[in-house]
């Protein structure tokens, strides 16, 4: 499958100037469109699927400077190459240029081999820039799910632990209850020394549904805390909630 052609927006309000680029981008193998005010060169910028922009500086309406820096505040794509084109050899408007974001200048009346040569660059770099970063999400995603991998066997190995735990405190916990059943029938038994054992009662009973849901469980699921990934008993469990 044949790769798109790189997009260049030229954005220029002198009609001759901007149909001589036109033509030398396209007959160099580029997907061309123009723009002949600013306003309308950002409403297409913002539009997206552009590749490099040739920004002459003056314009009319909104003037170059003030394209490349609403272009810039938005974000959208932070490898766009901005080459700003002016007939004006100012420093200080080369610098407010590249503080607004502009990467490069052309000097008007421009060489054409020298403007293709800077265009190759740019969207060169922007590919080695867009494949790096493509990389490192790549490979962020991958540590992601490593990590996440690594948990959850930490965690089987930990809930295979807990099982024989809960085994064994279940165990012991019916017998604690038991014991507690017979004392609350007991008829010696009154008053807050009844009420206090009615209460361990009811909280040992309480203990004992958390460890069976705890023995039951078959998978493993995490809740986020505070402190990390922590197991979710109710979605672990063949019966969640019980």
């Amino acid at each position: 499958m044949e790769a798109p052609r790189p997009v260049v927006l030229v954005v220029e309000d002198d009609a001759g100037l901007a149909e001589l680029i036109h033509m030398l981008l396209e007959g160099a193998g580029y997907a061309v469109e123009r723009a002949a005010d600013g306003t309308t060169g950002l409403v297409r910028l913002l539009a997206g699927g552009v590749d490099l922009v040739l920004l002459d500086l003056m314009l009319p309406g909104l003037d170059g400077l003030e394209v490349c820096r609403r272009a810039r505040a938005q974000r959208q794509d932070a490898f766009l190459p901005i080459i700003m084109m002016t007939a004006l050899d100012s420093e200080q408007q080369r610098v407010d240029g590249f503080a607004v974001g502009a990467d490069d200048y052309v000097p008007k009346p421009f060489s054409t081999d020298e403007l293709l040569a800077r265009v190759e660059v740019w969207l060169r770099t922007r590919r080695r820039v867009q494949t790096a970063h493509a990389q490192l999400v790549k490979q962020q995603a991958e540590l992601r799910e490593a990590e996440r991998r690594l948990l959850v066997a930490q965690l089987e190995g930990v809930t295979v632990t807990a099982r024989e735990l809960a085994h064994r405190l279940n165990n012991h916990l019916q017998g604690i209850i038991g014991a507690l059943d017979v004392l609350t029938d007991h008829p010696g038994l009154t008053g807050e020394g009844y009420e206090l054992t009615r209460e361990a009662l009811q909280q040992a009973r309480d203990s004992a549904r958390v460890i069976a849901q705890l023995q039951r469980v078959v998978r493993v699921e995490t809740r986020e805390t505070p402190v990390g990934p922590a197991l979710d008993l109710d979605r672990s469990t063949d019966d969640p909630g019980l």
